[in-house]
């Protein structure tokens, strides 16, 4: 089986074993496993730096997938006040996620 590694910025093709490609593919999905859980600890971490109404607007928006009219019609509030509270609730949220990098 053949597999790319990347070596300095450059790519690089070996043949290896099915053993290999089969070890190197246990690591890769390990590894992504373990950046997957540490994106999703800092997220829980992210959404504890924006009020409760953000966090759930934000997930409505996001997760849930809804538009804000219709997040806004499910609050009886005014589509622009959703707008405004998620994208508020995004910059503070990067703030976070740029500071968390710088340490």
């Amino acid at each position: 089986m053949e597999v790319t590694i990347n070596i300095d910025g450059q790519a690089l093709s070996v043949e290896v074993t099915v053993e290999v490609y089969e070890y190197l593919d246990r690591v890769g999905h390990k590894e992504k496993n373990l950046a997957h859980e540490k994106l999703l600890a800092m997220l829980d971490d992210a959404f504890s730096v924006i009020t409760p109404m953000q966090a759930r607007r934000v997930k409505s928006y996001y997760i849930r997938r809804l538009d804000f009219t219709r997040i806004a019609r499910e609050e009886g509030v005014d589509k622009s006040m959703v707008s405004r509270s998620v994208h508020r609730g995004l910059k503070y949220m990067r703030e976070f996620y740029s500071l968390q990098q710088m340490e």
